[in-house]
């Protein structure tokens, strides 16, 4: 809990930023925030099961894990789409980093499945699916 109200300050100020850049207020990007969480994770990627995205990300980081979810949009006006981020962690240690990518369609919200990335000082390694986020969490919980 000390972690995350450390990042409450950063938090404010990232949707300052998503506010400038998409024309979503905090409200719009909160919502986003959750419905990226509640799409069943099969909708990111084939062979993932139908189960809400937040709730299979948190059984396969195992109960060890800590889950930190935000939005993250470019400080520049290059176009680039607003992102949904989910960061593991264990032991406080920062560990894997899930980028969603949000785009707007005629239809409403769509939502991609862009990285899965280890992340550790001295260690880095991307997986190209969701799908192997099993071998990516061994990974990280070994490379403690």
């Amino acid at each position: 809990m000390r972690n995350f109200l450390g990042l409450l300050p950063f938090l404010a100020l990232a949707s300052v930023f998503a506010v400038a850049q998409t024309g979503v207020g905090d409200d719009g990007i909160m919502t986003i925030n959750s419905q990226v969480q509640t799409t069943p994770a099969s909708r990111l990627g084939s062979g993932l099961p139908s189960e809400p995205l937040s709730e299979w990300l948190a059984n396969q980081a195992g109960k060890d894990a800590d889950i930190i979810w935000m939005a993250r949009v470019p400080a520049d006006s290059s176009g680039a789409p607003l992102m949904i981020e989910a960061d593991i962690s264990y032991q406080r240690q920062p560990a894997l980093v899930i980028m969603i990518e949000v785009s707007k369609r005629k239809s409403g919200m769509r939502f991609t499945f862009h990285s899965l990335a280890l992340s550790r000082t001295g260690e880095y390694a991307e997986w190209p699916s969701l799908v192997n986020l099993p071998e990516a969490v061994t990974r990280a919980k070994a490379s403690m």
